[in-house]
């Protein structure tokens, strides 16, 4: 992981009418490390006030846990009321509140990274009912990558206690980025998967569809690249099948 730009402040509300000292520490664990950095001290006057920890020092603090990204993040902190000893008042309902932001825009290597999912097939028995009249058919997957990495998928029917066996593997090239690693324009990819008769019946019977997505960024996972929830990856199905009508 690659770390640009980490950001973490807090936007603290000082309600009294003279001025407040505040310190305090952020302390980041994981199952084996544990660390603190300073938040700079800084006097607060009443209203709103931005405390920033600086860039520099946030990197070289998460660079500093080796093996595992810090799993828990903690804030505590002093306050000092009247620290230079001004003239002025404060009431027992006075008080020090905010909210800390926290930002970590990173890119990633990924080598060989795994999604899997499954999705429910829940048909009725009049679906089912119509499936017995149905023939062969095609199946088309599009799938489009918003992902900054090279992207293989895999969907198959399970009918227990076994896969059936049509499934199919379609890889996606990685999405077209920018000079900032961000991505400008997604990556589609389609394939046709052709079903005899007998697969369509084993549709019918099939509990679940379940899906596997791997991806890996370029080098085998040595290049990193940045991963944002804004790049989706989708998929979307469709088909034709032949539909048997007796006559009466």
């Amino acid at each position: 992981m690659d770390f640009e730009n980490p950001e973490i402040y807090f936007d603290l509300y000082q309600s009294a009418s003279i001025e407040v000292a505040f310190s305090g520490k952020l302390k980041g664990t994981n199952s084996t490390q544990t660390r603190e950095l300073d938040i700079p001290s800084t006097t607060l006057k009443n209203g709103m006030n931005r405390v920033t920890i600086d860039k520099t020092e946030l990197r070289n603090f998460l660079a500093g846990f080796s093996g595992k990204f810090p799993d828990t993040f903690t804030f505590y902190g002093t306050s000092v009321v009247n620290p230079d000893y001004l003239q002025g008042s404060i009431a027992n309902t006075d008080s020090v509140r905010g909210t800390a932001y926290v930002e970590f825009p990173m890119k990633i290597g990924i080598l060989d990274g795994t999604i899997k999912d499954s999705v429910k097939v829940d048909l009725t028995n009049d679906d089912r009912d119509k499936l017995n009249s149905v023939g062969d058919g095609t199946i088309v997957l599009e799938i489009t990558n918003g992902l900054a990495a090279e992207t293989q998928f895999r969907g198959s029917l399970y009918v227990p206690p076994l896969h059936a066996p049509n499934d199919s593997l379609i890889t996606v090239g990685a999405a077209q980025i920018n000079s900032n690693g961000e991505v400008t324009s997604p990556t589609t990819a389609k394939v046709s998967i052709s079903l005899t008769a007998d697969e369509v019946q084993k549709f019918k019977e099939s509990k679940y569809v379940k899906s596997n997505i791997v991806f890996s960024t370029q080098g085998n996972g040595t290049t990193p690249v940045a991963i944002r929830v804004t790049d989706p990856i989708s998929v979307k199905a469709y088909g034709t099948f032949n539909y048997k009508v007796e006559s009466k």
